[in-house]
């Protein structure tokens, strides 16, 4: 075990590595000036140059890098070109948003794939099973920016015909008010967990309809146990694994959906801090936005990958 964990954690920091050198470069093909947008129009060559020269922005692209790359050994992230706050303060009072959004969604994607999941493998001949399969599918092609807006308009206080949830911000007070601060999340963390749990659905009534052919669930099923029984005794467990390797794959998603929800609700997180961002041309603060979401799913990938390995005897044994 203690090998394995080396060996992801080698991989984590090679992964880290080379995606900051991406994101570095691509950043840097990037048209506009960020010099000449802080001079403004009226700022003579001069001026720019000099601006250009204050922020480093006249050394090679490799100076540049290895300057950064440096600061991020010592957990520094730079400082805005534009508002000189560090971007590590600006990724912690935004990330108490992006965070527990992506986490919400998580819980509400894998309560979506496990319950239905299983309950429409159960029934996959039956009318409620087909039903079930037919609207996942349906719903996995929704765009996350279409579901958002529906549930604006059937959710959302003000404008909704409901209105019994914040469609629009986030509290002054954030955390300081937690009662209003996870309402404002409920609607985003819904919308993301729809797309994904959906998705994650279908793999898991996969898996289902895979256990209920394997002996040992026959077999439980010959000794007196009703099929329904059987699965959650003996091929739940599998069917579990089989989620927790697939939801490693959708992190990925649940971020980047993070990024489009946060901007459509208006609300204060890592994602449409990044819009802006790149609008601005604010490159520190860019690479430091996208780095930190590129390592968190990075990390979560990781921690599923060690979860995976504790829970499954069968890798153990493989290991040993």
């Amino acid at each position: 075990m203690a090998r394995f964990l080396v060996r992801r954690l080698a991989l984590l920091a090679l992964g880290l590595l080379v995606a900051s050198l991406a994101i570095f470069l691509v950043l840097r093909v990037l048209p506009g000036d960020v010099a000449q947008l802080i001079a403004g129009t009226n700022a003579t060559p001069e001026q720019v140059a000099g601006i250009r020269a204050g922020l480093g922005l006249d050394r090679s692209l490799p100076g540049q890098y290895l300057g950064w790359l440096g600061g991020l050994l010592h957990l520094d992230l730079g400082r805005s070109l534009l508002t000189n706050q560090t971007v590590a303060s600006a990724l912690a009072e935004r990330a108490g948003v992006t965070v527990p959004l992506t986490a919400m969604a998580f819980v509400i994607a894998v309560a979506i794939a496990l319950t239905l999941g299983v309950y429409s493998g159960l029934r996959h001949d039956r009318p409620v099973g087909v039903a079930i399969g037919f609207v996942s599918q349906a719903l996995a092609a929704v765009p996350a920016l279409w579901m958002g807006l529906l549930l604006i308009v059937v959710f959302g206080e003000g404008v909704g015909l409901l209105g019994v949830l914040p469609g629009n911000g986030f509290p002054d007070a954030g955390w300081g008010r937690p009662g209003a601060a996870f309402a404002a999340l409920v609607l985003p963390a819904v919308t993301i967990g729809l797309i994904e749990g959906v998705a994650l659905l279908r793999f898991v009534r996969s898996a289902v309809l895979d256990a209920l052919g394997q002996d040992y669930v026959r077999a439980a099923a010959a000794r007196g146990l009703t099929r329904t029984q059987a699965l959650l005794r003996h091929g739940l467990p599998n069917v579990g694994l089989s989620l927790l390797s697939v939801s490693a794959l959708q992190i990925a998603a649940l971020v980047t959906g993070a990024v489009v929800i946060e901007s459509l609700f208006n609300l204060p997180g890592v994602g449409r801090m990044l819009v802006g961002d790149v609008g601005n041309r604010d490159l520190t603060k860019v690479q430091g936005e996208v780095l930190f979401l590129t390592g968190l799913v990075l990390v979560i990938g990781t921690l599923v990958d060690v979860a995976h390995r504790v829970i499954d005897p069968r890798q153990r044994a493989e290991a040993a």
